[in-house]
């Protein structure tokens, strides 16, 4: 797409966030509707949320992140080092207008096999993104499903190099946001050394805003699962307007608000999936879809 082109598209991001989002917000239903109640995933369902670690609600009202305990982008590779020495938990409005969100979470009893899994097999109904985060997610659609049906190919192969369209709200209203995966290695991973530091699973994802069926790429998104005594942990980054051209688009959109929603979406859907991602686990998977 021409630049200039492309740099309208972006523009239009702008009007939609401002005029159209809470319009069209009012047209979803995150409740299950009366079908998806028969389901056998439905007894997952359960708008009642844990408490969120107490690591979180101090980063929610402590305020932003020194500088110096930011992770850029340029630098995400370094996840892959045990003993990773930046903060956890925080967000912070960065000098070129992006923003970035750190997030960890506890997954008690989980492997990486569950995780993978779980990417594949969400994507494939409406009611298991529901369950994922109910109240806040929507709806889900599989791009290129002759990949993700591809029995020859392991879980993680049939999500790299594939996109899911999620419909949720993240603090912004609702949305249909093109979550494209992508391997680890264009990142900066080296995934040949995942299994010596502990590394169960790696998700990495250029993130986009869906807009009349064209996919407005914005911001980068990683999850690192590394093997804990428990199970595993999860560190999660996001770099927010991070693939947005102009700093005064990023500045636009977002602000300390939309970061703390960030911040605040993540630990809340990932300490519900960490919840039930074992028993459903053993439930539906590896072989049923």
């Amino acid at each position: 797409m021409p630049f200039k082109a492309r740099t309208l598209l972006q523009l239009a991001v702008i009007l939609f966030l401002m005029l159209l989002v809470p319009v069209l917000s009012r047209a979803w239903n995150a409740e299950l509707t009366d079908e998806e109640i028969t389901m056998p995933e439905a007894k997952y369902y359960n708008p009642v949320f844990a408490d969120l670690p107490d690591e979180v609600v101090t980063a929610l009202v402590q305020g932003p992140l020194d500088r110096e305990d930011v992770l850029d982008f340029e630098n995400v590779a370094d996840l892959q080092r045990i003993g990773h020495e930046k903060a956890d938990y925080g967000y912070r409005l960065l000098e070129d207008g992006s923003g970035y969100v750190a997030v960890r979470t506890e997954f008690p009893g989980a492997t990486g096999d569950m995780i993978y899994w779980w990417f594949w097999w969400h994507g494939y109904k409406n009611i298991r993104y529901k369950i994922w985060c109910p109240g806040a997610h929507y709806a889900v659609k599989i791009k290129d499903l002759a990949r993700a049906n591809n029995w020859f190919l392991p879980y993680r192969e049939r999500t790299e190099n594939n996109t899911i369209y999620s419909t949720e709200d993240v603090g912004m209203g609702v949305q249909t946001l093109a979550i494209h995966f992508v391997p680890p290695e264009k990142f900066g991973f080296d995934p040949s050394q995942f299994k010596r530091q502990g590394i169960e699973a790696v998700l990495c994802v250029e993130v986009g805003l869906m807009i009349a069926g064209i996919n407005i790429e914005h911001s980068y998104m990683v999850h690192v699962w590394r093997k804990s005594p428990n199970g595993l942990e999860l560190r999660s980054r996001f770099w927010l307007g991070k693939m947005l051209p102009y700093k005064w688009m990023r500045q636009f959109i977002f602000s300390n608000k939309t970061l703390r929603d960030m911040l605040f979406h993540c630990a809340l859907e990932y300490n519900h999936l960490a919840g039930f991602l074992p028993e459903i686990y053993r439930e539906f998977g590896p072989v049923r879809r």
